[in-house]
């Protein structure tokens, strides 16, 4: 048996630093999801996926105060 529960399987969360989308109009972030799959069984199995989340749209003149670009992380002018 590998898991019983999801968490058997890892951490389910952000993952490091934020970062900007390629292109510059998107603060992203890690997220990792790990999953049991046949829990409690001899065929369980973990599954772990890592994705790129919006944290923050910086088009949207209301997160970003109006300022255009993205980057080091931060919305800029």
């Amino acid at each position: 048996m590998n898991c019983v529960v999801d968490s058997d399987c890892g951490y389910t969360g952000f993952l490091g630093g934020e970062f900007c989308s390629q292109g510059g109009d998107e603060i992203l972030k890690k997220y990792q999801n790990s999953s049991c799959f046949n829990s409690g069984t001899a065929d369980s199995f973990c599954q772990i996926t890592t994705n790129d989340r919006v944290i923050q749209d910086c088009d949207d003149g209301n997160l970003c105060n109006g300022q255009e670009q993205c980057i080091g992380g931060k919305c800029q002018a």
